[in-house]
């Protein structure tokens, strides 16, 4: 079966692509989807009036890495490079202009050497960096890797912004953005109303961004992401959708990652430890026809055009309400994509 990528697109002008965040988390819109089309137009700190004593709560804990570098090469060149992910075999998988291959230096006592572009390995004045001695130097250094429609550069301002306030597990090179309008606040009066709140990790790589260059959707192919979700989740799902409350889910990447754990559609990359939490990566690509067996209900941002997450969006919810909210969003001026506003599909 042939599903056309050109019928997951609408028109977004470029203005309400938000550049900056909101002056508070909490001032985000947030738009109410529902399964029968309805619409209704609220404020994200009005979130916890469409959940119930009993719901469960699933968010993506990741904490993402300043892997935004900027260094000059060999001939005096500036260039920048994002570091994808730690390669087993040493060094760094990176994203970069070009193929060049060299020393890069990124500070006093900072250097890369890379390869045709693709690949690098840092050096301080103690040797090789990797794992937290790389991580440390990030911190130290590096950019948060705003996504290339935020055109300006990253700021004092997104080291905390472009991070959601429960963000633990560091690993991501993006946010998982329907979680950045949630306020320590929100997020405790959601539990006076006894919801349950669960993390699960889902650390976001370049697959969740990159965008559907296929004419047929279904060709598109995504790359792995790596998970990790307590084992016991399954039947505490089980367990809240028995006694007819429901999940809901927040962000895609959540989605992703509770879904191929639920539907068996993920390797594992580590045996079960003895502290109940399974490890595993997925390339699952949620696409119409997919058989939810978690998300009772999604809350999520506005996406892209022709974007993964805008067809999961579609997937859950069905492409013409999907579709037809966004061009309300539209007409009302809604703020789109990772510092925009927020959806609620119910």
């Amino acid at each position: 079966m042939v599903i056309k990528t050109e019928d997951y697109t609408y028109e977004l002008p470029r203005e309400l692509i938000a550049q900056e965040p909101c002056q508070r988390r909490q001032d985000s819109r947030l738009l109410v989807l529902g399964r029968d089309g309805s619409i209704q137009h609220r404020r994200f700190e009005q979130l916890g009036d469409y959940l119930n004593s009993g719901d469960l709560l699933l968010l993506n804990d990741t904490k993402v890495l300043p892997v935004r570098l900027t260094g000059t090469d060999e001939s005096g060149k500036v260039r920048d490079i994002v570091i994808v992910r730690e390669l087993e075999t040493g060094g760094c998988r990176i994203l970069s202009k070009g193929r060049y291959t060299g020393s890069l230096r990124i500070g006093d006592d900072f250097h890369a050497e890379v390869s045709s572009g693709l690949t690098a390995v840092f050096y301080d004045g103690t040797g090789m960096l990797s794992g937290s001695t790389l991580s440390d130097k990030l911190w130290q250094t590096g950019q948060m890797p705003l996504p290339p429609y935020i055109e300006r550069p990253s700021g004092g301002i997104d080291r905390e912004r472009y991070q959601t306030v429960y963000a633990r597990a560091a690993g991501s090179i993006a946010a998982p953005t329907a979680g950045l309008h949630f306020t320590e606040a929100i997020l405790q009066g959601i539990r006076d109303k006894g919801v349950t709140i669960k993390p699960i990790t889902l650390h976001v790589g370049i697959g969740t961004f990159r965008p559907i260059t296929t004419d047929d959707l279904m060709a598109h192919k995504m790359d792995e992401e790596h998970f990790e979700i307590d084992a016991h989740l399954a039947q505490q799902i089980r367990q809240v959708k028995g006694r007819g409350n429901r999940i809901i889910v927040v962000g895609t990447t959540t989605t992703r990652a509770v879904e191929a754990y639920m539907a068996g559609r993920y390797r594992l990359t580590e045996e079960e430890r003895i502290n109940g939490v399974i490890r595993g990566a997925t390339d699952i690509f949620i696409t119409p026809g997919f058989a939810f067996k978690a998300a009772d209900a999604l809350l999520t941002n506005l996406h892209m055009p022709r974007s993964t997450t805008l067809v999961l969006a579609c997937a859950f919810a069905g492409r013409g309400h999907i579709l037809n909210a966004y061009r309300e969003a539209v007409a009302r001026g809604y703020r789109f994509l990772s510092y925009g506003d927020a959806m609620l599909i119910i």
